[in-house]
């Protein structure tokens, strides 16, 4: 077994947990009020948002990211996990599935606004205006849904 320390700022909870046969080793994170974070797997090396929470998904961070949990994994390898930024919300892998529905439906609503307006020739140019569009869209349902 790794060893495994973790630091968590005031009102996260955490525990480690491994499997019998050893072969899932997670930290799972919850707040005071007992909402289940999510987890991060060692094996997997990735952050899962728990099951209904519905506060601003966690993931992997930088340390200047204001992470809310750092995880040492043997003696030097340092995760730290906490809430996404939101400039990196449109980054797919960094994304949770009702963000990628979301950008997904944000793609579709650019794709019929700027194809019915019909003034664009290269289809490079049309792409590039319905992700600029798509992005738009999803920034500005985030900051009002957020």
């Amino acid at each position: 077994m790794v060893g495994i320390k973790v630091v968590a700022e005031k009102g996260i909870n955490y525990s480690v947990w491994q499997s019998k046969d050893k072969n899932k080793h997670r930290v799972y994170f919850k707040t005071d009020a007992n909402d289940e974070v999510g987890n991060y797997d060692i094996k997997e090396n990735k952050f899962f948002t728990g099951r209904g929470y519905s506060g601003t998904p966690w993931n992997i961070v930088n340390q200047d990211d204001s992470p809310q949990a750092l995880i040492i994994i043997g003696d030097d390898k340092k995760i730290f996990v906490g809430p996404a930024k939101a400039s990196n919300s449109t980054t797919p892998s960094n994304m949770n599935t009702q963000q990628r529905i979301t950008l997904g439906m944000c793609i579709n609503n650019a794709t019929n606004v700027i194809v019915s307006r019909g003034t664009l020739k290269d289809s490079k140019e049309v792409v590039k205006e319905i992700y600029d569009l798509a992005e738009e869209m999803f920034e500005e349902y985030n900051s009002r849904y957020d």
